[in-house]
């Protein structure tokens, strides 16, 4: 049952444990319903068949009792083949098909479910408190589908006995085979009703055991919380995480500083890191860029390096804006790029800094 707080419908997550668990959503009554449906079914559509194929056979039977003088085991296990194969052949057909019908009703309720773990015995369910403490709403229930069966029992022989009230004053005129046709007529549509009724308090019962299946996997706000918590890791080790990286990758980058051609600054706000080689590049690449502290030690790492320091406060914004760390620079700015590099080649006495 449902604490008080846990309002909030059940997540994936527990769905899933819920299933690994071999809790599913099960409806004995849905399951019975069908099966009880099916055997109508084949009993209307086959059993007048059979009936018509056993009178002969029943002939035969009796027939043979008198023809045999003594009865062999031999014989008798020719005898009961015969009846298994020929006889009883439609009979277990027919099992079969009710059985198949009940295994595909219980498969599509639980949702191909299915779990060893139940197999195994538990302790737990020989608690006579908790026994006790669901047996009142269990008892209430029950009580209460049992007096609709029986409401509804009773109009359906209500309605079939007025529907074939005249044929069944007929019976005592008739003979045995125009009885026992009448009879199996009124009992085939008594079946059929009663199949009908069944089938619906079925469906009744799916629904309310999926309604108390999910009511029953009901979660509390915290515990969809600690549900993130596990699955997504701990805030704290998230953040951890994202400093540690953030500092791997900012040691790389004033790695790559060093090596920088040219660094193009604010020049107290921004700090962009250009590389440029004219044999293995097309273009500059950005290799480090930060803004305000993280500026000003990308240039006390070039001026420890003796890297050149451009300021060009509009090309810094620029790239610092528009170009990640290890993308080469936009076309629109290959000018002002280009500009600063002839500067500190003229600077450099007609080579660039490697």
């Amino acid at each position: 049952m449902p604490q008080p707080g846990q309002t909030e419908k059940a997540t994936p997550q527990r769905l899933k444990k819920a299933r690994e668990e071999g809790r599913f959503v099960s409806s004995r009554d849905f399951v019975s319903s069908l099966e009880f449906l099916a055997a109508v079914y084949v009993i209307q559509h086959f059993g007048p068949g059979w009936f018509a194929h056993l009178r002969p056979r029943a002939s035969h039977w009796i027939d043979l009792a008198f023809r045999l003088p003594e009865l062999t085991p031999n014989q008798l296990a020719l005898l009961g083949r015969e009846a298994i194969l020929f006889d009883l052949g439609p009979v277990w057909m027919a099992g079969l098909g009710v059985v198949a019908v009940a295994l595909s009703a219980q498969m599509a309720t639980t949702q191909f479910g299915f779990a060893t773990g139940n197999l195994a015995p538990k302790l737990n369910r020989l608690n006579p408190a908790s026994r006790l403490k669901e047996y009142p709403a269990q008892a209430m229930r029950q009580l209460g589908q049992a007096l609709l069966v029986l409401l509804l029992a009773g109009l359906a022989l209500y309605a079939l006995a007025m529907n074939h009230y005249p044929v069944i004053l007929s019976w005592g005129r008739g003979g045995v085979a125009s009885g026992f046709l009448g009879l199996s007529r009124a009992a085939g549509d008594l079946l059929q009703q009663g199949a009908i009724v069944f089938a619906v308090l079925g469906v009744v019962d799916v629904a309310r055991a999926y309604r108390k299946y999910h009511a029953d996997l009901r979660m509390s706000k915290q515990e969809i919380k600690e549900e993130m918590k596990d699955a997504e890791g701990s805030p704290e080790v998230k953040r951890k995480l994202r400093r540690l990286q953030r500092e791997r990758s900012r040691r790389r980058m004033m790695a790559d500083v060093e090596k920088a051609t040219a660094i193009i600054t604010n020049p107290t706000h921004y700090a962009v890191a250009i590389r440029f080689d004219l044999d293995s590049m097309a273009a500059p690449k950005v290799v480090g860029k930060g803004k305000n502290y993280l500026a000003r030690r990308i240039r006390e790492r070039a001026t420890a390096k003796g890297v050149p320091i451009v300021e060009n406060p509009p090309l810094a914004r620029a790239l610092y804006a528009s170009v990640a760390i290890g993308q080469e620079i936009p076309a629109h700015l290959y000018k002002a790029v280009a500009e600063i590099l002839a500067y500190i080649y003229r600077l450099m006495g007609g080579k660039l800094p490697r």
